[in-house]
């Protein structure tokens, strides 16, 4: 094996590992290392669905968004999020995304294909300082 290639699957070995793919990082390895035959104990392991569901992490992210304002700054990344085998996304709206007075924007967030997990009811028709605070404040 070249260092070319060495290289190649050194890499490919740490993005499977990243993945937390087992099955996969087991048949790389063996490609890699011709030499090495897993034990019947470590193949039997492999097969067990149980194993190979929890042989991938899953991150449970929670982002909360209270208008449209930060809702266009986290649009793209929740795509991202979204998209990932290895996270757990959950949205949670409040403030004047719920509000008719201000769009009900949530709807936009669900056709944009998003599931809201939680719905905060909190917001005063008040733009003052004293509103704000209000709205905010727990419980009410």
């Amino acid at each position: 094996m070249s260092l070319a290639d060495l290289e190649t699957a050194v890499a490919e070995l740490k993005e499977i590992f990243r993945r937390r793919d087992l099955p996969a990082l087991i048949q790389a390895l063996c490609r890699v290392v011709p030499e090495y035959q897993p034990s019947a104990g470590l193949l039997e392991l492999l097969n067990d669905p149980q194993i190979r569901t929890a042989s991938r992490m899953t991150r449970k992210i929670a982002v909360l968004t209270t208008s449209r304002a930060d809702y266009s700054h986290l649009y793209w990344p929740w795509r991202d999020l979204a998209a990932h085998p290895e996270v757990d996304l959950h949205i949670i709206v409040m403030g004047s995304h719920l509000s008719p007075e201000f769009g009900n924007t949530v709807q936009e967030i669900e056709k944009d294909g998003f599931r809201i997990d939680a719905r905060i009811e909190c917001l005063l028709s008040s733009d003052t300082d004293v509103g704000m605070a209000k709205t905010i404040a727990w419980p009410r």
